[in-house]
């Protein structure tokens, strides 16, 4: 009997050993991978879409509306519908008369035009060849409309 005995403890000590031994192997195996369980996250908000807004500035230089407005660039956009949109928005008056070649602005919020002094229009820190009518704006513009003195240049 202990002969039957001996063959059948040497093969389950080998068992054993064998697999005890590739039971470590694999754990320290660097193929092998755990997966973990992923927490609930409920107080991070997703990241909102960007949208790519091209704006433009329009600044007026003197009276009760004076400041810079910075807004979203509109597709086929006149200088003048931009000040119309901005003086809505901000709620100041824009006096204009159509003498048919154009919008002619004679006064921004509390400035009317005067004998010496008068609204101009400029387009990127130059004054303006062209109406405020006729000219549409273009993404990244300043457009002024500054109140001064006629002078000839």
């Amino acid at each position: 009997m202990k002969k039957f005995y001996l063959p059948l403890i040497s093969i389950a000590a080998i068992a054993i050993i064998y697999f005890g031994v590739n039971g470590v192997k694999a754990e320290l195996s660097p193929n092998k991978t755990e997966v973990q369980p992923t927490p609930e996250v409920s107080n991070i908000a997703a990241p909102s879409p960007t949208v790519n807004q091209t704006k433009l500035t329009l600044r007026i230089n003197a009276g009760s509306a004076a400041g810079n407005y910075p807004v979203s660039y509109k597709e086929d956009e006149t200088a003048y519908q931009l000040l119309v949109r901005i003086a809505s928005i901000n709620h100041f008056t824009i006096n204009a008369t159509n003498y048919g070649w154009g919008m002619f602005v004679e006064g921004i919020g509390n400035l009317n035009n005067t004998r010496d002094i008068s609204w101009f229009f400029y387009i990127n820190g130059k004054i303006s060849e062209v109406g405020s009518a006729a000219y549409q704006v273009l993404p990244n513009d300043l457009i002024e409309w500054r109140y001064h003195e006629y002078w000839i240049y």
